[in-house]
């Protein structure tokens, strides 16, 4: 991975250059936590059905 500002680069970065480092440290930390690690203890997660009509999806969001 390049270091910003490192020698040799003058210190920019072209913005694909910048586009595809972030994707690496992206890649590299995905391949390093699981998606466990990402979401804290205390997460909510709510799923949505695209289907579901808008009255009953707020119903059950009220009732949990």
């Amino acid at each position: 991975m390049d270091i910003p500002g490192a020698p040799g680069t003058g210190g920019k970065l072209s913005a694909a250059a910048k586009r595809k480092e972030l994707a690496q440290i992206a890649s590299f930390f995905l391949k390093q936590h699981s998606a466990y690690d990402m979401i804290p203890v205390s997460f909510r997660l709510i799923v949505l059905d695209t289907k579901l009509l808008v009255t009953k999806a707020l119903s059950t969001l009220v009732q949990n």
